[in-house]
């Protein structure tokens, strides 16, 4: 089972680099890893989605909590702070 760490203090991954990096701890011996960036949490979903990593061997955390994902990719619940930077400024930039 691996972990992903949504935190302050994990790595931030540039765009260009992210599905690259996801890839990479997909297929390491590495159990967790921490990120800063939602980027990185975006492209894990994608590739779990594409069927690159199964579903059910990966969970999320935030705030010491854990959150799964579905077969597509879809968070069972979602709390609030969690990946949600796009979308508050995509909200404010559509008022």
């Amino acid at each position: 089972m691996k972990t992903i760490i949504y935190c302050r203090d994990g790595l931030a991954v540039a765009d260009e680099d992210t599905f690259q990096v996801a890839g990479e701890f997909f297929a390491s011996e590495a159990e967790i890893i921490s990120v800063s960036t939602e980027n990185f949490i975006l492209a894990a979903r994608v590739l779990i989605k594409e069927g690159k990593f199964p579903f059910d061997q990966i969970k999320f955390s935030y705030n010491q909590q854990s959150y799964s994902v579905d077969s597509r990719a879809r968070f069972t619940s979602y709390p609030s702070g969690f990946c949600d930077f796009s979308e508050l400024c995509l909200c404010r930039l559509l008022a």
